[in-house]
């Protein structure tokens, strides 16, 4: 991940916990949410901001790294070795935390 792109991903994770889940720009009238994943090799945290769509009581995010030729670094490979992720997201008042599965 390029600085450039860590930078933007951190003003919008930034953007979104200040407003309670709410980003504004590209992001305006979009659902989003945070997905917390280790990296495989790592072992570090990482949170990607992601757009989401209602799916009943699930949630659908797809990883696209913004359109680029490569998948994100949280999908493929380290999916099936490295399951252990969870989710934020805004209900109303309250934050959510919500594991993933692939």
């Amino acid at each position: 991940m390029t600085d450039e792109y860590a930078d933007f991903n951190t003003q919008i994770i930034d953007t979104f916990r200040a407003n309670a889940g709410v980003v504004g720009g590209h992001f305006e009238g979009k659902r989003l949410v945070l997905l917390h994943h280790i990296g495989r090799r790592s072992g570090q945290e990482y949170v990607a901001p992601l757009v989401s769509a209602a799916d009943g009581d699930a949630y659908l995010v797809a990883g696209s790294l913004g359109g680029a030729p490569k998948d994100p670094a949280w999908v493929g490979p380290s999916a099936p070795t490295n399951p252990a992720r969870s989710m934020a997201k805004r209900t109303g008042r309250r934050w959510m935390a919500t594991s993933c599965t692939t």
